[in-house]
């Protein structure tokens, strides 16, 4: 999974931002890719998921969803990290595209996501934001956290707020 992961995020932006004015407006394009959270808790974790989604490229209504995440656990006891599996999903949801400033097209969505690995339960919602690559929207890349003023999401471990980060990364199938 990580040589796959890699790839996507070695080339979702090929091709630079894709020009608002030439976006493929009357179609629905499905992304397969990665999401990854990091929940800064006690323990520590940093969790990767495949994802796939669809963006209505006139709306930008989003469908999709992240299962299965996988990832390194810090754990205090032992002072090692631990490779956990997590039941549950993030849903991903709404959605906006637009023009940026300079011409290029902005996306966000929403997600919303509750994952367990039978030690620890974490939580994620909220907005992530980014952009559309290459000539014929490729590529996507949204990010969001809970840290500084710009913060648009909330996450959890076992019910106490914590700061985290999210992030997606996609290939047009």
């Amino acid at each position: 999974m990580r040589a796959e992961f890699d790839g996507v995020k070695d080339n979702y932006s090929n091709g630079g931002f894709t020009p608002f004015a030439d976006l493929p407006a009357a179609t629905t394009v499905t992304y397969a890719g990665f999401m990854e959270l990091a929940f800064t808790s006690t323990p520590n974790a940093n969790i990767t998921s495949q994802s796939t989604m669809s963006v209505d490229m006139q709306t930008g209504a989003t469908t999709g969803m992240a299962s299965e995440f996988m990832g390194w656990v810090s754990n205090p006891e032992t002072g090692l990290e631990d490779l956990a599996r997590y039941e549950g999903d993030v849903v991903m949801s709404g959605g906006n595209i637009f023009a940026g400033g300079s011409g290029q097209t902005q996306y966000n969505m929403q997600i919303n996501g509750a994952l367990d690995n039978g030690e620890q339960a974490f939580t994620v919602d909220g907005q992530l934001d980014g952009f559309i690559f290459g000539p014929a929207a490729d590529g996507v890349y949204v990010q969001g956290s809970d840290f500084g003023t710009n913060s648009n999401l909330d996450f959890t471990a076992d019910g106490q707020g914590v700061f985290g980060t999210a992030a997606l990364w996609g290939l047009k199938e």
